[in-house]
């Protein structure tokens, strides 16, 4: 048994269980390569519907990804937008950004 879980009672676990199914989750993604300049575009949603609460939460990504190379060492450099359409009166509102370098090792 995992420990987390030791001591709850088969009807805690139940309940714990039904409260995570409540919700339904599409994950949609339209990934747009150009691969001349090696330029990845990405549009993404992961919707989600709280049943039990009858709420939406819509972010919208859009990611831009670019592999690059310093000397002999590629880079890939990521940038991204994200909108919230619609989300819970307490959920994440307006937009976000994020910028990812990740360094890459090949053999």
């Amino acid at each position: 048994m995992d420990r987390r879980h030791a001591g709850q009672s088969h009807l805690d676990r139940r309940r714990r269980l039904h409260q995570a199914q409540r919700q339904q989750h599409l994950h949609p993604a339209l990934p747009l390569v150009h691969h001349e300049g090696r330029l990845d575009l990405w549009h993404q949603h992961r919707i989600a519907y709280d049943w039990k609460n009858k709420q939406w939460s819509v972010p919208i990504n859009v990611t831009v990804g670019k592999l690059i190379k310093v000397g002999n060492r590629p880079i890939s450099l990521t940038g991204g937008l994200r909108y919230w359409a619609e989300s819970p009166d307490t959920g994440p509102k307006d937009l976000g950004f994020r910028f990812v370098v990740t360094f890459l090792f090949p053999k």
